[in-house]
């Protein structure tokens, strides 16, 4: 299942307040197969792999996530990336 996750981002180079958005690709339990997971996602995505991008969730779960983005234009990037069939 994929998930656009909305960040209020306070302070950095980022006004305060301004909203940022990732899509949620895949969460897994290990680190190996987060990164064998995160290859053949970017090897799918074509140009918008350069978005593709993992995290570390507490002390055992990775994250593969698009983005950032504005809310609105990750809503819009989701949908055609889920009807080209390049994300579930």
């Amino acid at each position: 299942m994929v998930w656009v996750l909305a960040l209020a981002i306070m302070g950095g180079n980022s006004a305060a307040g301004a909203e940022q958005a990732w899509i949620q690709l895949q969460a897994l339990p290990d680190l190996t197969s987060a990164e064998s997971s995160a290859r053949s996602f970017g090897a799918g995505l074509g140009a918008d792999a350069g978005a593709l991008a993992g995290f570390r969730l507490g002390t055992r779960w990775y994250l593969i996530a698009l983005g950032p983005y504005a809310p609105a234009e990750a809503a819009g990037k989701m949908a055609d990336l889920k009807a080209t069939g390049r994300i579930p």
